[in-house]
């Protein structure tokens, strides 16, 4: 959520300069102008700087399976989730030069499937991920400015194993 990091009054100005009264931001920080909200000089202003703290944005959510995961991936993600910031999901342990499908989502499904946890109600399914010889898979990208701070958007990938059972496993959401 936002967080008030700080307020600046000026110490002398002039009741006509009107200081504040206006609203600007930039990423992650927003200044708000209070016209009359002065208190140590009549008509002076006060602007108050707001910054949304970007801890605890990103939440695991378990893939609970049936079985043990044939690799146990991880799926993470950092960034402030604030349009036009960069955000970075990164999916470690997956299979070797592998294959994954990433499910996106703007609900929370919790659907068996493949005898795990489908965590996502899918909007969107990117086909075809590839994994690197590590295991892992590091995408970054703007986060879109088209959702406002704090919607939830739940991510999984899945990848096809044959000696899976039911030939699939996730990774957590």
């Amino acid at each position: 959520g936002w967080v008030l990091e700080d307020a600046f009054r000026p110490a002398a100005a002039a009741g006509a300069a009107r200081f504040g009264g206006s609203a600007a931001y930039s990423g992650a920080t927003v200044v708000l102008g209070a016209l009359f909200g002065d208190a140590v000089v009549t008509d002076s202003g006060t602007a108050h700087v707001f910054v949304v703290q970007p801890t605890g944005m990103f939440t695991e959510i378990p893939a609970e399976c049936a079985f043990t995961d044939p690799a146990s991936p991880t799926l993470s993600g950092e960034g402030p989730l604030i349009g036009g910031l960069d955000v970075t999901l990164t999916l470690s342990e997956g299979p070797p030069d592998g294959f994954g499908s990433l499910v996106i989502g703007f609900d929370r499904l919790d659907a068996p499937f493949a005898a795990c946890t489908f965590i996502p109600e899918p909007t969107l399914i990117l086909v075809g991920i590839p994994v690197g010889t590590a295991g892992d898979v590091v995408l970054t990208f703007p986060w879109t400015k088209a959702l406002p701070g704090g919607f939830p958007v739940y991510f999984q990938y899945w990848f096809e194993d044959a000696a899976a059972p039911f030939g699939r496993y996730p990774s957590n959401g």
